[in-house]
């Protein structure tokens, strides 16, 4: 079983206020057996993930 490579894109997010305080979004996909199956979204307190990272709902508009 090989592995294809990953290629992430790093941006500069803006924090969102919610009641836990100011946190930073990040939005990933789920792939399984390099097929596309999802999405995934979080949010942390600095600009990048850690285990304090809390989900949220991915709400996907398709109109």
């Amino acid at each position: 079983m090989g592995f294809e490579p990953l290629v992430q894109h790093l941006g500069t997010p803006s924090d969102l206020f919610i009641l836990a305080g100011p946190q930073y979004p990040a939005v990933g996909a789920y792939l399984i057996n390099g097929r596309f199956v999802g999405y995934y979204s979080r949010v942390a307190p600095a600009p990048f993930l850690t285990h304090q990272a809390i989900y949220v709902p991915t709400v996907i508009d398709d109109q």
